[in-house]
């Protein structure tokens, strides 16, 4: 099988230096990815989000960048995280497919399967579990209010 590719638009962020404080697996859908020539939907990625001091770093595990070959590596700048909020049960992840496919099927009905990192260039989605926990641990850490600043 072939590893499924993205087009990524916008500025291409270098990763920060220096380990992370934290280390989620989760399947993530990219604010800045775009299906590849001849595809309908856009990949869902498995891989790790990275939380470090500048930002969020997400690498992907099985789907790479179409225009260098290598697998995703997506920035994002703590300056540009907006909120962050719990997927509701059964979201759409992609229009293929919903969040919480891991769950079982009652459970993918009531629980959060996941959660949302709203940026100032649109909106990651992440897959995974303890969704509550992990978005109120990013909106505390790194969303801005409309004034700028950070929340308290």
């Amino acid at each position: 099988m072939s590893a499924r590719a993205v087009d990524r638009v916008g500025p291409v962020v270098p990763p920060p230096a220096g380990e992370p404080d934290a280390v989620w697996e989760l399947d993530a859908v990219g604010a800045d990815w775009r299906p590849a020539p001849g595809e309908d939907d856009l990949p869902v990625a498995r891989g790790r989000l990275e939380l470090h001091r500048e930002g969020l770093v997400f690498r992907a595990a099985d789907v790479i960048d179409r225009a260098t070959g290598e697998p995703v590596v997506s920035v994002i700048p703590a300056e540009g995280i907006v909120d962050a909020n719990p997927l509701a049960p059964s979201s759409p992840l992609t229009n293929a497919r919903d969040a919480g496919t891991w769950m079982s099927g009652p459970l993918q009905r009531q629980r959060c399967p996941g959660f949302v990192v709203s940026t100032s260039v649109g909106a990651w989605a992440f897959d995974g579990p303890k969704g509550v926990r992990r978005a109120d641990a990013i909106r505390r850490r790194y969303a801005r209010t409309a004034r700028g600043g950070p929340r308290t």
